[in-house]
């Protein structure tokens, strides 16, 4: 990937973690880095963070949630929040390791006002 290719996939993958942050907090803690692979339904970012007893099929949940939410632009959003592009993996193990870095996970108490203070910085 060239430098406004890796650019892109890396601002689809942050709105894909807001995404998670806000419907599915401490979805970080859940990613096996070793195994994700973002076109494998089972162990992609929604794969691992959402599937549990409850919810068994991760994956699909999301993109049900994105296609009621935004009708026939569901599989587009779920494109451009990073979720299906093969290429965007990188992006997100990079994110997620960020995260683990600087302790700034979304289940943290303090998440959304640090997130905003880096931010603005």
């Amino acid at each position: 990937m060239n430098a406004i290719e890796m650019q892109r996939s890396a601002e689809r993958v942050a709105r894909g973690a807001a995404y998670m942050d806000e419907n599915y907090p401490g979805w970080e803690r859940k990613i096996n880095l070793s195994v994700l692979d973002i076109t494998d339904g089972e162990v992609c970012i929604c794969g691992q963070a959402v599937t549990s007893q409850l919810i068994p099929q991760g994956f699909t949940r999301v993109c049900n949630d994105f296609v009621s939410k935004f009708a026939d632009r569901g599989v587009t959003m779920l494109w451009e929040h990073g979720f299906v592009e093969g290429k965007d993996g990188d992006a997100w193990v990079t994110l997620i390791k960020e995260r683990f870095d600087t302790g700034l996970l979304s289940d943290a108490m303090d998440f959304t006002a640090t997130r905003e203070k880096v931010a603005s910085e």
